[in-house]
């Protein structure tokens, strides 16, 4: 088979990643049959309403635009993540222009920055984290590029989308005995209630239920010896006031705790292991948390890892149904994302070596990544006892005794479509004290003096303006998309 003689790929789950998957896939196939197959029995986890900024890349990819993102699905800008409890001091893991500047691959102002100022709130906008933003950012996007979602609105509006983009959905709920594989292992058919479904290639987005990976037995890769959690529970809370800018990631006795603004509701959730604790009790710490009653929506249970291939024979798997690491850092949506982007560019000359290579590379840059968060001090309770205790990756262990005398650079990955290069890895290793402040110094010097110069006046620029600009409130700025309409910003309630 080649892209010639494919007409006709098929989508199990109408999930976000089903969705987006066919999405992505017809926007860049246009002359090709996609058809998602969706069950209504098959739900939606209902916890991934954290993105990173692949958002925004579907977002330009497919044709939707910030403003419908907001009206249609529930939706709030989110800067970053803010670690609550992983360290001695908070901090925030946030990119943002222009401290993620390079001088020949040397993040020169990161490195300024964290050798001499020593602050961890000096490394993005300090009003982050005051629910504020440039009143610029209502015309520039890449002031704040990711997105909190409610999922369920999320997931109508793909729908939509996914409809009058002549894509067609059916309704079926598949099983195990419906999958029809043929001598080479191959699937030949699915039987549906109604009718018989054939295509040239099945995309496996059931999520969990991983019906297709399982049938054509997709071998897993099992991280549960690298990464501490396997259960979560999630339940909405009342909308706040105000929205925060960030995803907050709270540590608790036995894991750790999210909480994202959206609009009408704030989403919460508590990852945790089960070996440590049992359910009551977690729910007895959550409502102790709240200070009230909380009724737990959702809970499910998890084995940290990723199927060794992403494409094998005819069958390619997506989303939940290929991996899963856990809630921290929003990586679910984003990783589909950037599945959908190695399939389309190794789909024309079907190339399942270098697709399955690239895939690898992305999952094992999440996993090192979100791997990093826990090297912590905490040790108060059996669970961060444990987690003190957690094997290291061999990326990790190769590389933290380097970047503890040097910053990241993007070299030091393998990939093309990682979701995390050497800014993140930054963020997070300085907000978790894993540098040696003097060698990191040590090595600012090394570069020129006018460079190192430069970026004091950057920083303090930056700062000036910051302070001086005209800002608007999260809210504010969410209620002015939804007016769709420009205002003398003098005249209104803007915060300053």
């Amino acid at each position: 088979m080649n892209l010639v003689d494919l007409d006709k790929i098929i989508v199990i789950g109408g999930g976000s990643a089903g969705l987006i998957s066919a999405l992505m896939l017809k926007k860049t196939f246009v002359t090709k049959h996609i058809v998602v197959i969706k069950s209504k029995k098959l739900g939606i986890i209902g916890v991934g309403e954290s993105t990173t900024e692949h958002m925004t890349r579907f977002m330009k990819h497919v044709g939707i635009s910030r403003q419908d993102l907001i009206k249609h699905c529930g939706a709030t800008l989110k800067a970053g993540v803010f670690f609550q409890g992983f360290n001695k001091d908070d901090f925030m893991h946030c990119i943002a222009p222009p401290y993620a500047n390079t001088h020949n691959a040397y993040y020169y102002i990161y490195g300024q920055l964290i050798g001499y100022k020593k602050r961890k709130f000096n490394l993005y906008p300090e009003f982050f984290n005051y629910s504020e933003m440039p009143v610029e950012a209502l015309e520039n996007e890449s002031w704040i590029y990711q997105y909190h979602l409610n999922t369920f609105k999320f997931n109508e509006y793909l729908l939509k989308l996914c409809k009058e983009r002549g894509i067609q959905i059916v309704d079926e709920d598949l099983q195990d005995k419906d999958i029809i594989l043929n001598d080479k292992g191959d699937i030949e058919k699915i039987i549906g209630k109604f009718q018989e479904h054939k295509a040239d290639l099945y995309i496996d987005c059931t999520g969990f239920k991983r019906l297709l990976a399982n049938k054509l037995k997709f071998k897993w890769v099992s991280y549960k010896e690298y990464l501490p959690l396997n259960s979560a529970v999630a339940f909405p809370t009342e909308e706040t006031n105000e929205y925060n800018l960030y995803t907050l990631a709270k540590t608790m006795k036995h894991g750790w705790l999210w909480r994202i603004p959206t609009q009408t509701r704030t989403g919460n959730g508590y990852v945790f292991n089960k070996d440590f604790v049992s359910l009551d009790d977690i729910k007895k710490e959550i409502n102790s948390t709240y200070n009230k009653e909380i009724e737990i929506q959702r809970s499910f249970e998890f084995e940290p890892g990723y199927y060794e291939e992403m494409w094998k024979n005819n069958v390619v798997v997506a989303g939940l149904a290929s991996s899963f690491i856990e809630p921290l850092e929003a990586t679910s949506i984003g990783s589909t994302i950037q599945q959908m982007f190695i399939l389309m560019h190794f789909l024309p000359s079907e190339d399942r070596i270098s697709n399955n290579k690239q895939y690898h590379h992305l999952m094992e840059n999440i996993f090192n990544f979100v791997s990093l968060h826990y090297k912590v001090q905490r040790e108060d309770t059996p669970f961060w006892k444990h987690v003190k205790n957690l094997k290291t990756t061999n990326f990790l262990k190769e590389y933290l005794p380097i970047w503890k005398n040097r910053l990241p650079q993007d070299s030091d990955f393998n990939g093309g479509w990682n979701m995390f290069y050497a800014p993140n890895f930054i963020n997070v290793l300085f907000g978790l004290d894993l540098f040696d402040l003097k060698k990191i110094t040590k090595e600012c010097r090394l570069y020129p003096y006018t460079l190192r110069v430069n970026a004091t006046k950057i920083f303090r620029n930056q700062r000036n303006w910051e302070k001086n600009c005209l800002k608007i409130s999260h809210k504010k700025f969410i209620d002015m998309i939804y007016k769709n309409k420009p205002k003398n910003l003098e005249e209104e309630n803007v915060i300053f």
